[in-house]
């Protein structure tokens, strides 16, 4: 745990370091602890060159270990500097194989309720902007699950409530979907439809302006049924909080209206 504060592990080369990483994740909730130490590492990192494939490797077990053994730990907190963690090991180059451990591991610990969207929203927005196509595949076929996975990998995951589904470039869903209506439509039900340009002076208040994404735009044009985007755009005006419902449902109304001009 020392190694995790200030810069106690500047002195140990990467491919040490890998060697203690990969055995601290075999202790109980040692994965944990071995985040600790490489969001420390990764953010005192100054050099040009990326970290040795070796600590990239063991950073990508660590994250996997510690999803895996989530049900281990008396309470559930995402290691603080996870996300430099993320930004290091997960990209578009990351093999699939491993994307899709992490998905199903996502899946199960969202299942079995150790993890809610708060936990897990630095994670999914890594593997959201690496890897869309892998996490919309696994979602999708998950769709009619009893516990579904769409609200809980995607929607108000985060304190800002904006999808990670956002974060992508709008071709790239609108490939995914292949002209598929439905896809199209999950899509829609998936991203953040109404968002806020101009907040509000109160951090708790309602925004003062929002306008539709073009995401929504994009999948109105792709779409074969129309009608039915509308319909998503239309019901999701309405929110999932217990704000005032007038003065929301006011300032998106007028971002609907756009609509008339698309």
């Amino acid at each position: 745990q020392e190694l995790g504060h200030g810069r106690a592990h500047e002195p140990i080369p990467d491919d040490k370091l890998a060697e203690l990483i990969e055995a601290l994740i075999q202790l109980e909730c040692g994965a944990f602890t071995a985040l600790d130490i490489l969001s420390m590492r990764f953010f005192t990192e100054n050099r040009s060159i990326r970290p040795s494939v070796a600590l990239i490797l063991a950073g990508r077990n660590a994250i996997a270990s510690f999803l895996e053994t989530l049900s281990s730990y008396e309470t559930v907190a995402t290691p603080s500097g996870i996300e430099r963690v993320l930004k290091i090991c997960i990209d578009e180059s990351t093999p699939k194989e491993f994307i899709n451990k992490l998905i199903g591991s996502l899946s199960e610990n969202i299942k079995s309720r150790y993890l809610y969207n708060h936990d897990i929203s630095s994670i999914v927005a890594a593997l959201t902007t690496s890897a869309p196509e892998a996490l919309l595949d696994y979602s999708y076929n998950q769709k009619n699950s009893p516990t579904s996975l769409i609200e809980k990998l995607f929607t108000d995951m985060s304190t800002s409530n904006i999808s990670s589904l956002n974060l992508v470039v709008k071709e790239r869903l609108i490939n995914w979907c292949s002209k598929d209506q439905k896809k199209i439509e999950f899509i829609a039900n998936a991203i953040t439809i109404y968002i806020p340009t101009k907040p509000s002076d109160d951090s708790l208040g309602v925004p003062e302006v929002v306008t539709l994404s073009p995401h929504v735009l994009d999948l109105l044009q792709a779409s074969t049924d129309k009608v039915e985007i509308l319909k998503i755009v239309e019901r999701r005006m309405t929110p999932g909080s217990w704000s005032s419902l007038a003065d929301i449902f006011v300032v998106r109304l007028k971002a609907f209206s756009a609509l008339l001009d698309h």
